[in-house]
């Protein structure tokens, strides 16, 4: 009888017929810039649909960014489910946007039997880092929560789905090839070369192999080719772990029956060849991309092992790894440009000179300017390109203040 005389007290649940978060992409693309210059924006709104009159106080879109670190320093032979400790997942970024018209207000809004949309516009900063998801023992992830909020303050109905933060890298960085020649006096020359050190997710890549024997009688015995995955993390303590992610093992033909392809450079030599594909996991539970964060560091590297025949029956190997960088492609459409802010001073990341832009400086005389005013008194007129400010965006660091 007293549990029923306290519930008359409670504020009522809302049961919407239709709640809803809509967004226009399924992520934010941020550029990835030494500086963490720049800004990335995502439009969306939240759909509330009522058949009964509501007194609601407020109505808010909250942005929350999470981390969570707890991992074995190796990684299990065999898929384990991970115990996730709470206490552990730490918050690192808030965002606040009130969806009424007029947020602050002292009495409550009825909102009347009908559907209704609140757009809204995120503005995340390029310091943020991107969502890292695939292992359950550590992740990066990005909450966004919609909630309804009654005159006492207390939560009516809510709304949760993830969204994704992704990095957008300059294109000139993502074409420069990762390769290796070295000369093994009196036994062999050999050249490993990817075309493209920057793969993105899921996609496929060649990787050459060249050589030109120096010792008569030598035969190449196997190639096995590895992508290892490294993670090293920072807090709660400096730690490194590594997994396998996939292996290539392959058994050459002999000499004679090998491409021969000439050398690249200005002295024309021959070299055998041959070429394997390596093929990429499409699921960031197989591979992450590779990523670095204030506590989080994700890199890639293809391993080498050659083995060679030697005339005498002995066996020799060649070890040695090629940096590669994993990254997610950006929807078609969408560069480097889009997220850019010229006037920042890593302006040049990434960007190759462009000999139609370079023009000599105009004397005065020659504008036939000869009182040509200072700097500060410039006048601008409309066909000028004025810088603008950047865009306005909250963070609130105070995560005490967050509703219950």
């Amino acid at each position: 009888m007293l549990l029923s005389v306290f519930d008359c007290f409670a504020p009522q649940r809302l049961e919407p017929v239709y709640f809803d978060i809509r967004l226009s992409d399924d992520a934010i693309w941020l550029p990835a810039t030494h500086n963490g210059a720049g800004y990335g924006h995502l439009r969306g709104r939240v759909v509330l649909c009522i058949s009964q009159p509501a007194s609601v106080k407020d109505i808010k879109l909250h942005l929350e960014g999470q981390s969570y670190i707890n991992w074995d320093p190796n990684f299990h032979s065999s898929p384990h489910r991970h115990h996730k400790v709470l206490w552990k997942e730490v918050p690192f970024h808030h965002q606040i946007w009130n969806l009424l018209p007029t947020p602050g207000r002292c009495s409550p809004v009825l909102l009347q039997p009908d559907n209704y949309e609140f757009p809204f516009e995120i503005c995340l900063s390029g310091q943020n880092p991107e969502t890292v998801q695939g292992i359950d023992d550590c992740f990066i992830r990005y909450i966004l929560r919609a909630e309804v909020y009654s005159n006492t303050g207390d939560s009516l109905t809510s709304l949760s789905r993830e969204i994704q933060v992704r990095k957008m890298h300059a294109m000139s960085l993502l074409r420069e090839p990762s390769s290796i020649i070295y000369d093994w006096p009196e036994k062999i020359i050999y050249n490993v070369d990817i075309p493209n050190r920057a793969l993105s997710v899921g996609s496929s890549t060649h990787i050459n192999f060249r050589f030109i024997p120096l010792l008569k009688g030598l035969k190449l015995g196997t190639t096995e080719t590895r992508l290892i995955e490294t993670h090293h993390v920072t807090k709660p303590s400096p730690a490194t772990r590594s997994r396998e992610v996939l292996i290539d093992e392959y058994k050459p033909p002999p000499w004679d029956e090998l491409d021969i392809v000439p050398s690249d450079d200005e002295y024309t030599y021959y070299l055998y060849h041959f070429s394997r594909i390596l093929r990429l996991p499409k699921f960031t539970r197989h591979c992450l991309q590779s990523t670095t964060t204030t506590n989080l560091q994700v890199e890639h590297k293809i391993a080498v092992l050659i083995t060679l025949l030697n005339p005498d029956g002995h066996m020799s190997s060649i070890r040695f790894s090629l940096p590669i960088f994993i990254y997610f492609r950006p929807p078609s459409g969408m560069s480097f440009s889009t997220f850019y802010d010229p006037d920042s001073s890593d302006a040049d990341y990434g960007q190759l000179p462009r000999y139609e832009s370079h023009i000599h400086d105009t004397k005065p005389d020659e504008l036939g300017l000869s009182g040509a005013t200072s700097p500060g008194h410039i006048q601008w007129d409309d066909n000028m390109e004025q810088d603008e400010d950047p865009p306005h965006y909250s963070i609130t660091d105070c995560f005490s203040e967050i509703p219950s």
